[in-house]
């Protein structure tokens, strides 16, 4: 994977849930990982804190997991559910805080996180508050 270019004119991300998704984070992704978007067909400028992370278990890709109307896709074959991102990203810009254990109020994620998922990012605590 190429690594993410951090030249380019400074961005504003504006979110009023900013910070409120992720409650705690006890463990994550050790400093951080720029992400797999190649295959991430939303057209939104940024990805949102909360939204899940997959990693492809050939390659140890980190990619956020896709969307189809306005739900997740399906977990593709040779991956595994990692984690979720700790704070909003811009999709040009993919570097990424990635929430591994903690708390996280799904109530505020970007999209319904499933009981499947939930089972899989077991040392996470999904609460809705």
């Amino acid at each position: 994977m190429d690594p993410a270019n951090l030249n380019g004119t400074v961005q504003q991300i504006i979110n009023p849930t900013a910070g409120m998704c992720v409650i705690k984070t006890t463990a994550d992704v050790r400093a951080g990982k720029t992400l797999d978007v190649s295959g991430y067909t939303p057209t939104d400028l940024t990805i949102k804190e909360g939204h899940v992370i997959i990693e492809e278990t050939s390659t140890g890709n980190l990619k956020p997991l896709d969307i189809s109307s306005g739900v997740y896709v399906s977990l593709p074959g040779a991956h595994t559910y990692k984690g979720v991102l700790t704070a909003d990203i811009l999709k040009a810009k993919p570097m990424a805080a990635i929430t591994i254990a903690g708390v996280v109020n799904d109530a505020l994620a970007p999209y319904e996180i499933g009981s499947t998922i939930k089972t899989a990012l077991g040392n996470i605590n999904f609460i809705k508050d």
